[in-house]
């Protein structure tokens, strides 16, 4: 039994990279376990694989539409034979970053395997080995909900963590759930040629989101083809020589459709990948929904900590990455100079379609349910109203906050435009610092661009709003 580490972190993606490398900079002897391969979900099946087919993706739709902009370019023989082998290349050179060597030569022991409790201070690797630390912070993630289809165990479909693995664009393609995942796949499947099909079981893509998103990336993928199937369920799926047929039922009646296909994605959500570990041999408290923590990012056991997908939702790596920076602070100060995960900033969230999309905080229903209608006020911007947009032919898009009514305090905002998911920080930065939206309108924005659109919700906001307001009670008051 190995017992000399300060800590073992078990999970090699963002947050265990954070926190594995920063206590090795600090001197402490740390063990990094991962089943492999290292880099984690994020690099290796998540952002960066699919940002890297959306950008081969926008780039053959670019090509498409250079006649709008005046260019006159003859497409005669399109391929993109060689994009999914693109996509691996990137993931290889990204995870040269964060591989055995990369974490070695930080100072960081590394071990490739499975591993589970045997009790809150020991886990055991796949070959038997027992290793002990004074401190033990879990970091592995989250995986794919797999819907209870029948038939589903009896052919091969694919999820994000298979998806890459193809060695082509297929011919055609359904994917069930019409979340962030799956419209991002559909969008970028479509533009390389496949014919691809969305299931959805609500009555809306991205139900999360506010409906102006839904209604937006819903006719972007319609008008290029996309065809999507709302209030749907796959009752059952069944393997048909090469392709695969799904039976779908829509919800508002008994009939049963069929859709031949010749590849499957599963996108219907994540949840914390933790059922492995036996966390009952640690004492650990936890549910369906991850591990449960106190505020500084300990677990029922206080030498036990958890941090990114493992903890819940949300399952985004920037809230891993920044929840690992505290624990990473934690684990080298003492008790009364420890802080608190920061649970009060919002969380930005971002799907790569085109146009992009991006939001924060509460959507307008929320803000209404919590606040009254009376006390919220909302502002929209179209981007046909935005010169940088009008220049770049890109108006389908929109700018929305919604604030207090009085004080402007942004409450929630969505952006859906060409580089949502850039101006999204600016909001993100005046609602962690109290900034209102009429103060955000008084920071000269640079011209021609799309913050533009961000100044003239500021604008709405002081015309429509602020000034009637106090010229109608300074009004009463005189009379």
């Amino acid at each position: 039994m190995n017992d000399n580490y300060y800590a073992i972190v078990i999970g090699a993606g963002t947050a265990g990279q954070v926190i594995s490398k920063g206590l090795a900079k600090a001197g402490k002897k740390v063990l990094l376990i991962d089943k492999g391969p290292f880099g984690g979900d994020s690099t290796n099946f998540g952002s960066i694989p699919s940002k890297t087919l959306i950008a081969s993706a926008n780039m053959a739709h670019t090509l498409w539409r250079a006649g709008l902009y005046g260019i006159d370019l003859q497409i005669h023989n399109f391929q993109s034979t060689r994009v999914m082998q693109r996509v691996r290349d990137v993931v290889e050179q990204m995870r040269t970053k964060n591989d055995q060597v990369a974490f070695q030569t930080a100072g960081v022991h590394t071990r490739i395997s499975e591993c589970h409790f045997t009790d809150p201070y020991t886990v055991q690797t796949a070959d038997g080995e027992k290793i002990s630390a004074k401190n033990i912070i879990i970091a592995t993630g989250s995986h794919t909900v797999i819907p209870p289809i029948r038939g589903l165990e009896d052919i091969f479909y694919r999820t994000n963590e298979s998806i890459f693995a193809l060695n082509e664009i297929p011919t055609s393609i359904a994917i069930v759930g019409g979340g962030p995942t799956g419209c991002e796949f559909a969008q970028a499947f479509r533009r390389l040629g496949a014919s691809v099909f969305v299931i959805e079981k609500d009555e809306t893509l991205l139900p999360l989101e506010e409906p102006e998103v839904s209604r937006a990336v819903q006719s972007a993928l319609v008008k290029e083809g996309v065809e999507i199937y709302l209030d749907t369920i796959v009752t059952r799926v069944r393997k048909d020589g090469d392709k695969i047929t799904l039976f779908l039922k829509h919800t508002l009646d008994d009939k049963e459709y069929e859709l031949r296909v010749h590849e499957l994605l599963i996108a219907t959500g994540r949840k914390p990948a933790i059922g492995s570990l036996n966390l009952e041999a640690a004492g650990i408290e936890y549910s369906d929904a991850g591990i449960r923590r106190d505020a500084y990012g300990k677990t029922s056991k206080s030498h036990i900590w958890v941090v990114g997908d493992a903890a819940g939702a949300p399952f985004y790596t920037h809230t891993a990455d920044n929840q690992a920076n505290t624990v990473l602070y934690n684990l080298l100060n003492p008790w009364p100079m420890q802080k608190k995960i920061d649970r009060a900033q919002p969380v930005p969230r971002t799907i790569s379609c085109d146009p992009e999309v991006a939001s924060i905080g509460l959507t307008e229903q929320q803000a209404i349910e919590e606040y009254g209608p009376g006390n919220v006020s909302t502002y929209v911007v179209s981007l046909k109203e935005v010169d940088r947009a009008i220049c770049e032919g890109e108006t389908d898009g929109f700018v929305k906050f919604i604030t207090k009514r009085i004080s402007s305090e942004i409450l929630g905002a969505t952006i859906v435009a060409p580089i949502a998911q850039d101006m999204i920080l600016e909001v993100s930065c005046a609602m962690a610092s109290g900034i209102s939206l009429r103060k955000l309108g008084a920071i000269i924005h640079p011209y021609p661009t799309y913050s533009q659109a961000i100044s003239k919700a500021s604008q709405m906001c002081e015309t429509e709003t602020f000034s009637p307001f106090f010229r109608n009670f300074f009004t009463k008051r005189l009379q």
